[in-house]
């Protein structure tokens, strides 16, 4: 019997299940840490650097709350995929790594004010910030949905081959 491929991306609208609303609200977490976590580091940007010292941090800080909130939001898409979650947690990285990566690089290369300022190294206390917070946040959220019973369509396939396999073998 050959089974019709199915998506392993969710299509559940932004407030349409239950793990929505958990990622909603793990977003909402990661957003009020950093912000809380921004409040003695522009004070010390400040007292350095004046105003841009407070865009700097303004833009180190969202910068990587945007890498780690998009990260989250991918998992959250390939938790329940089965064999294609490794792939959706790697691409997750991609954004958690790559993008303040790269806005360091591309700032810190342009020489502006907030290079002066010292936006790179800004971007990375961020980044020691939200890494092991969203990677905590996405390990809850993997562990809830396999907690809640989301099983996806090709690890139940997979069950079905190797106990078909198993019974053809006898």
């Amino acid at each position: 019997m050959v089974e019709e491929p199915t998506s392993h991306i969710r299509t559940d609208g932004p407030l349409g299940s239950r793990g929505a609303t958990t990622v909603l609200r793990f977003c909402a977490w990661l957003t009020l840490a950093v912000l809380v976590f921004s409040v003695p580091i522009a004070w010390v940007a400040d007292a350095r650097h004046g105003s841009w010292g407070l865009a700097a941090t303004a833009v180190a800080g969202g910068v990587c709350w945007l890498g780690a909130v998009l990260a989250l939001w991918i998992t959250w898409q390939f938790s329940g995929a089965g064999p294609v979650a490794v792939q959706g947690v790697l691409l997750g990285m991609l954004f958690r790594m790559g993008l303040p990566l790269a806005a360091g690089v591309a700032l810190t290369t342009s020489g502006g004010a907030l290079a002066q300022a010292g936006v790179f190294g800004l971007i990375l206390a961020f980044y020691l910030l939200t890494l092991p917070l969203e990677t905590w946040l996405s390990v809850r959220l993997v562990s809830s949905q396999v907690s809640a019973g989301a099983v996806s369509a090709g690890s139940v396939s997979a069950g079905k081959v190797s106990r078909q396999a198993s019974k053809g073998s006898q």
